[in-house]
Order: C-alpha cells, then structure tokens, then sequence
C-alpha cells in the first residue's frame, strides 16, 4: 500500500523525474569517489616520497652535527650556540581541489651567518647547518601533505556514505515508490475497463 502518495499521473510523472535525478546523481557521485581515491593514491605517493627525503635530510643533519660536536676542541658552554639562527618566509595559499580547498605551503629558509665562531667550529657542524636550511622547506611540504591527506581521507568517507546512501536506501525507495504507484494505475484501468464492458453489455441487452 502507498502512505502518503496519491496514485496518479501527475505523481508517477514526479516520481519518475526524482528517480532519474536520482541516478544521475549517483553516477556523478561515484565518478567523484573515483577522482577523490585517484588523487589521494597520488597524494600517498607525493607524501612517501618527502617523508623519505626528510628522513635522509635529517639523518645527515643529526650525524654531521654529532661529528662536529664531538670534534670542537673546546666544549661550547651552551647547546644554543649550536642552534642556527634561520629566517624563515611561509607563504600560504589555498588550492581548490574538486570541492576542497586545499593548503599549498611555499616556504624558504636562509641563514645570514653561522651563530658561532667560524674558528672553533668543523666543517662538519657547518654542513648540518646548511642541510637543516634545506630540511625545514621539506617539513613542511611534509606537514602540507599529511594535512591534504586527511581532507582528502574525509572527503573520501563522505562522498562513499552518500554513493551508498543513494545506492542502497533512496534510489530502491524511488524504484519500489513508483513500481506500487504503476500497479495501482494499472489496476485502477483494468477496473475501468471491466465497469465500461459490463455498462456497454447491460445497454446492448436494453436495446435487444
């Protein structure tokens, strides 16, 4: 039985045109599950590959700052006379990514001198001073790629509740709405069919 819906024309017309709305929202949605998955993959990629040249990038910082630390000829009397002084400069902006928006992090970083004397220091402390100046940009593209990750990781999660949303619940709804609304049309017209034989066979007996 239908609750709520008059079998009509008109209401089997509208029925009809939600159920097309409806799959045509569905193919749309999944077309944009398949985009999200492709760009987070490329994402994954993206994000592997910083993290395994910020590992590098530090490991060569911490090894060539133990090896000139332990080769001053004199024991520094604080551990901030090791710490270069960076000036930093972070740009950021946004990037629209299908419905997202997207943080994109431009940063750079320079040092104008060394924070110690260039005499009781290695050449090796001075190394894994210039190679933290170029880790710290990668840290935060790292950083950059996490965070597009968990965007994309939600938006992924959404966009799949509402393909299965309309898949499983709205679209069989619609479908079983309308099959019940063109069976009681179908009904009511064999019903009609039947009343107007039955009327045209009593008027050709009144003729006879």
């Amino acid at each position: 039985m239908l609750y709520g819906v008059s079998a009509n024309r008109m209401t089997l017309t509208k029925t009809r045109k939600r159920l097309a709305m409806a799959r045509r929202g569905h193919t749309l949605m999944k077309h944009k599950l398949e985009e999200l998955m492709r760009l987070f993959q490329d994402e994954v990629d993206h994000v592997l590959e910083t993290q395994e040249a910020v590992e590098a990038q530090l490991r060569d910082v911490y090894t060539l700052f133990l090896l000139g630390k332990h080769r001053l000829r004199f024991e520094p009397a604080s551990g901030a006379r090791c710490m270069p002084l960076l000036q930093t400069h972070l740009a950021v902006s946004t990037e629209h990514v299908l419905n997202l928006k997207m943080p994109v992090l431009d940063a750079t970083a320079k040092i104008e001198a060394p924070p110690y004397g260039l005499l009781e220091t290695t050449a090796d402390l001075d190394d894994s001073v210039r190679r933290l100046q170029t880790a710290l940009p990668l840290l935060l593209r790292l950083a950059q790629g996490q965070q597009r990750l968990t965007m994309l990781h939600r938006e992924i999660e959404t966009t799949r509740r509402r393909v299965n949303a309309l898949e499983y619940v709205l679209i069989p709804q619609i479908e079983e709405t309308e099959q019940l609304i063109q069976m009681k049309l179908d009904e009511m017209e064999r019903s009609n069919i039947s009343r107007l034989m039955r009327i045209k066979s009593i008027i050709r007996k009144e003729e006879v």
